[in-house]
């Protein structure tokens, strides 16, 4: 059974409090590193701007969806690009997805709780093959072959990160039904769905586990 510490249920109630309210979990700011992103502690205090990518940009230029831009005095694209693992604007929460080993840029996170939803690219234009994200994520054989067929810069792929042990994996029917064992009610209403690995689906179980895990 999926076990958590007093202080990750407290965050993850306040977590959905805050969501209902139309704003980030995560407090305005720069975030250095997962200890920072864990604790909800923004060490670097600047006001983040997210700007979308085109298709054409990203057919051009390879990388994830978003780009990150500071007027705040001491931030350089430099310091973004490389030196913070995410950002979050007040309403959203940005991860930058090449501390992953994903391909260079931002992704949104669709979720806020003890699972961060987002979409990325496995392949980069520069690059032309499968990041090694994919080896570190434990993903082997059909499926990274699969992951190599991409398209450069367009297809995405949902992933989700563990806020408590900073895990990455593949947000798919099989990481869903793991996270669900605990929840027999939500495992029997899963069963019913008629499309489980649509991409909604997976995103409305995941939130409505983060619902169960802060007891809301």
């Amino acid at each position: 059974m999926l076990k958590f510490s007093h202080s990750f249920l407290f965050l993850a109630f306040s977590a959905s409090a805050q969501m209902s309210a139309g704003q980030s979990v995560f407090p305005p700011g720069g975030y250095r590193n997962f200890e920072d992103l864990r604790n909800h502690q923004p060490s670097v205090h600047a006001v983040f701007q997210a700007v979308a990518r085109t298709t054409d940009d990203l057919k051009m230029m390879g990388g994830n969806d978003y780009y990150i831009k500071s007027e705040s005095e001491g931030i350089t694209k430099d310091l973004i690009q490389k030196d913070l693992y995410a950002v979050s604007t007040s309403d959203t929460l940005y991860l930058n997805t090449s501390v992953h080993m994903l391909p260079a840029g931002y992704s949104k996170s669709l979720t806020e709780g003890r699972f961060l939803a987002f979409r990325s690219g496995f392949r980069d234009k520069k690059k032309g093959r499968v990041m090694s994200a994919a080896m570190a994520m434990g993903l082997t054989g059909a499926l990274i072959a699969s992951l190599s067929k991409a398209k450069s810069g367009i297809e995405r792929f949902l992933l989700a990160m563990d806020v408590s042990t900073g895990k990455l994996t593949l947000l798919d029917r099989n990481f869903l039904l793991s996270i669900l064992k605990p929840y027999p009610d939500l495992e029997y209403q899963y069963a019913l769905e008629q499309e489980q690995s649509n991409e909604k689906t997976l995103l409305k179980y995941v939130q409505m586990v983060d619902k169960k895990v802060s007891g809301n």
